[in-house]
């Protein structure tokens, strides 16, 4: 087996709610399962992934569906980074790791971050509605994370590479 996932130091493994905590544990417990067989385990840690066929209910497509219908939507500071891959981009890497030898964590992610309100202003842009945006209106959500950005360059180093632009750039499906 590989190194264990917190010998990766730019990809810590530090769960810091129940969420990310069990995600840790079927990591593990993945991993244990394999050993016994001697087949490998890699771990895809997908970020946050978006597109076409979105749940409607997420922050991208519910911001869109309220500007296009004209609707003000009251938001946080939206300061937070995070970071969005495709969602076809997340079904190459997921091939890509299901069909090699490859072990270990592997973070599926563009490695660049881009804050909520960045991305939620370029899509007002796009749409025409910016001022319905109504940015510190409502607090920070408690015990969010202020960054979320991850490292690709495991995944890169077994050949993947995102098809789709940066996330401001690949908005064309909601609007």
């Amino acid at each position: 087996m590989g190194p264990e996932p917190a010998t990766f130091p730019r990809d810590p493994c530090d769960p810091a709610s129940l969420y990310a905590l069990s995600k840790l544990a079927a990591f593990h417990l993945g991993r244990a399962l394999t050993k016994s067989t001697g087949t490998t385990f890699a771990w895809a840690r997908v970020f946050h992934p978006y597109g076409p066929g979105e749940d409607p209910a997420r922050v991208l497509p519910s911001v869109a569906a309220a500007l296009r219908s004209g609707t003000a939507i009251e938001l946080s500071n939206c300061l937070q980074q995070r970071d969005p891959v495709r969602v076809e981009d997340v079904a190459s890497a997921l091939a890509l790791l299901a069909s090699s030898s490859a072990e270990g964590p592997f973070n599926v992610c563009g490695g660049a971050g881009i804050s909520l309100r960045e991305l939620l202003e370029e899509l007002g842009r796009r749409i025409g509605r910016p001022e319905l945006l109504l940015f510190e209106r409502r607090p920070d959500r408690a015990g969010e994370p202020s960054c979320l950005v991850g490292d690709p360059g495991r995944l890169r180093s077994l050949g993947w590479q995102p098809a789709f632009p940066p996330v401001a750039e690949g908005l064309d499906y909601l609007c």
